[in-house]
């Protein structure tokens, strides 16, 4: 699917899964990224239609009121889809952490020209069951996780004082 999108937007031609090592590591983690993104949107997208008729009528209120589309979209359907998008921004955040499928099959396990398709997950995978490094794999993970903590509490810190529940 990845090489179909590739070639649609005249980014490559359709080589296989060698992609990623043939055009260097200038393209390799925009390809993971292509991979994975379809992957999560299914779940992104079934979130959004919660809010679908009840947001059309007070939009249309809000218009019949005389309310701009700036102050539609600031006032109106912004306070109601902001519950959905916070979670949807903490959620992705730690998926985005969790790509590895991706880099180990485009790479054959190598993570690519110079290792820029690695991700982080990647290499805990390589330092624990390739390298037999079962110490410095701990210790990643748990450097990883108080990444994870510190990122998602930046998070709640700015974005939950933008959120309205309704």
């Amino acid at each position: 699917m990845s090489q179909t999108a590739l070639t649609f937007l005249n980014l490559g031609s359709p080589t296989g899964l060698k992609f990623v090592v043939d055009h260097g590591e200038s393209r390799a983690l925009f390809e993971i990224g292509i991979e994975h993104a379809p992957g999560a949107m299914p779940f992104s997208l079934g979130l959004r239609p919660r809010e679908g008729r009840e947001l059309l009528d007070l939009q249309e209120a809000g218009r019949v009121d005389g309310a701009g589309p700036w102050n539609v979209f600031w006032r109106i359907t912004w306070p109601l889809l902001s519950p959905t998008t916070y979670f949807l921004l903490f959620v992705n955040l730690v998926g985005s952490f969790k790509v590895f499928v991706p880099v180990y099959v485009f790479t054959t396990n190598t993570g690519g020209p110079n290792r820029a398709a690695e991700t982080i997950g990647f290499y805990l995978y390589q330092q624990a069951f390739a390298f037999f490094h079962a110490g410095y794999a701990g210790a990643i993970s748990v450097a990883f996780f108080v990444l994870i903590l510190v990122l998602t509490g930046i998070q709640m810190r700015f974005f939950s004082r933008r959120v309205f529940y309704t």
